[in-house]
């Protein structure tokens, strides 16, 4: 059994690996789906294992410089799947498929995943989480800002911090919480009524609708809000 996508909990990889072979695979689409895998049945510390065939990942700080074991870093990917960019997007294509720094001359490319990585003593890499405000929820990937900016497009609604929520209830497993600063003359349902507006237009997806909102006095502007 592989499963993918998203992060796998520690106590669902040890219920199923009693019935189950079972295999954790990170497989971002950018490089054709999947770029690593590791074996969970009886691992001691869970991982995303090490590169498949024809693929190579690296572990790099911020200057694109290789990083030892043990060191935090960004995952960067290499290989004979990568995709050559974005369709139709140009800008981002040119912001997450850099140049290889080991290429040597050549026009190699790496994608930068964004995931906060870093490489255990075995070969394997282990993933700690985003450099960025991207989550996944039920496999959708969400930019968390992306939905802060609609929900202050209300003229009632100064600031927002939309944040994951887990197990908020056992149908949705994880779910969008919004909390909107509001000017103290605007109603509460103003706020709500216009989240629900956004989740009937078409280009809006229902995933990035959130499912509560609470209202607070005040959104702090520094970086570590939450």
């Amino acid at each position: 059994l592989v499963v993918g996508g998203e992060a796998v909990e520690p106590e669902l990889a040890k219920a199923w690996s009693i019935r189950y072979r079972l295999f954790n695979a990170y497989e971002p689409t950018e490089a054709t789906v999947c770029v690593s895998m590791a074996p969970l049945s009886g691992a001691k510390q869970l991982s995303i294992g090490k590169p498949i065939h024809n693929t190579r990942l690296y572990v790099l700080d911020d200057k694109r410089q290789l990083l030892p074991y043990g060191v935090p870093g960004e995952l960067y990917v290499g290989g004979a799947g990568l995709a050559r960019g974005y369709l139709h997007n140009a800008e981002l294509s040119t912001d997450k498929f850099v140049t290889s720094p080991f290429s040597k001359g050549t026009s190699e490319k790496h994608y930068r995943t964004g995931d906060r990585v870093k490489l255990l003593p075995r070969g394997d890499i282990e993933f700690l989480g985003r450099l960025d405000q991207k989550v996944k929820i039920r496999g959708f990937r969400i930019e968390l800002g992306e939905i802060e900016h609609q929900l202050t497009a209300c003229s009632e609604v100064p600031s927002a911090v939309v944040v994951v929520r887990k197990k908020c209830c056992k149908a949705l497993g994880e779910c969008l919480v919004a909390s909107s600063q509001m000017y103290k003359a605007a109603p509460e349902h103003k706020a709500i009524s216009h989240s629900q507006t956004l989740a009937s237009k078409p280009y809006y997806p229902h995933y990035q609708c959130s499912t509560g909102i609470m209202r607070i006095g005040n959104v702090s502007d520094c970086r570590h809000r939450i």
